[in-house]
């Protein structure tokens, strides 16, 4: 899947409240919010041209999707419209609904669509006890990886640390898939060794799929290799064998956390190199997607990825 960017679209809704307004769902930062001071609101998105979406979620507040330290129930729903633009809240195709008990944490819900129908707009309408809150959507359409974004990627020519967070709450698929928020390039004048590290801090998500059971949490560290950067987008990834780690989460309540930490050093020749991440959470007892997610906490990621490139020196394994 392919996550679209929703940065310079029109949005619409009443969760107009709070100093970003329905700006919040598109800027990608879990620091601002929108919220409608009702128990009902809603607020989405038009979309550029008609659009066939395979997933699209909503994120809460750190303090749930009620805007409160209250666990009250929430009902989500998920609507769509093929042209023009909604007069209210329902005016549209209803293409979900999930409801649960609020939880004082941010929280990444999302509904898995076929793909077959093309949307103008997409929009969420929450329900809660209190006031209905959130941080940031995101939709999702079938097609390609995505290069990163255009930017001036370091170019090592002597000893250096790069390091990258993920600071959004990233749900993880139940078969490995690349975590894509993870990608960090850079380009090497001669050969050099690299060491590299991965801490991530996951969170099970009962509450988004439904399933409360044992989950086995894993990730692979890895990276791309070509001798220009446009090559880097047509790489295939390199695994290193022992590049990986994986633990059980036994359930989801008490042991809702879980933290993973890999250890790795690579021999790198001269030229391009983009670091890859690769993640699942899966399940005998599930074959949902999102059964955990990377952690985040007041809008930071609990995760570091970390490499170390020291030019002229050898790996001996």
């Amino acid at each position: 899947m392919t996550r679209l960017d929703l940065s310079s679209l029109s949005t619409i809704g009443n969760m107009t409240s709070g100093s970003y307004g329905l700006a919040a769902l598109i800027d990608e930062n879990q620091a601002t919010n929108c919220y409608r001071p009702e128990i009902t609101g809603w607020g989405g998105v038009i979309l550029p041209a008609p659009t066939a979406i395979t997933r699209a979620e909503i994120i809460s507040q750190s303090n749930g999707f009620d805007a409160s330290g209250s666990t009250t129930q929430i009902t989500i729903q998920l609507y769509g419209r093929i042209s023009g633009t909604p007069a209210n809240d329902t005016d549209g195709t209803l293409l979900g609904t999930q409801s649960f008990v609020d939880v004082n944490e941010f929280t990444t819900r999302g509904f898995d669509l076929d793909g077959q129908v093309e949307y103008s707009c997409i929009w969420f309408r929450l329900v809660s006890g209190v006031w209905v809150a959130a941080t940031g959507i995101r939709l999702y359409t079938e097609g390609e990886v995505q290069p990163p974004e255009e930017q001036e990627i370091p170019v090592i020519a002597g000893k250096s640390i790069l390091v990258k967070s993920v600071n959004t709450a990233v749900l993880l698929a139940w078969y490995t898939t690349e975590v894509e928020e993870f990608r960090l390039r850079f380009e090497l004048t001669e050969s050099a060794a690299a060491k590299v590290m991965l801490h991530v801090d996951v969170v099970h998500r009962g509450e988004y799929t439904g399933y409360n059971g044992v989950i086995g949490v894993a990730f692979h560290l890895g990276y791309r290799y070509a001798e220009t950067e446009a090559g880097l987008d047509t790489a295939e990834a390199t695994l290193p064998v022992n590049a990986l780690g994986g633990y059980n989460i036994s359930e989801r309540d008490p042991d809702h956390y879980g933290q993973n930490t890999i250890f790795d050093a690579w021999q790198l020749d001269a030229g391009f190199y983009e670091v890859v991440v690769y993640g699942s959470a899966h399940s005998s007892g599930s074959s949902a997607d999102g059964l955990a997610g990377i952690l985040v906490e007041n809008g930071r990621g609990l995760n570091r990825l970390l490499v170390e490139i020291d030019p002229g020196v050898g790996v001996i394994a």
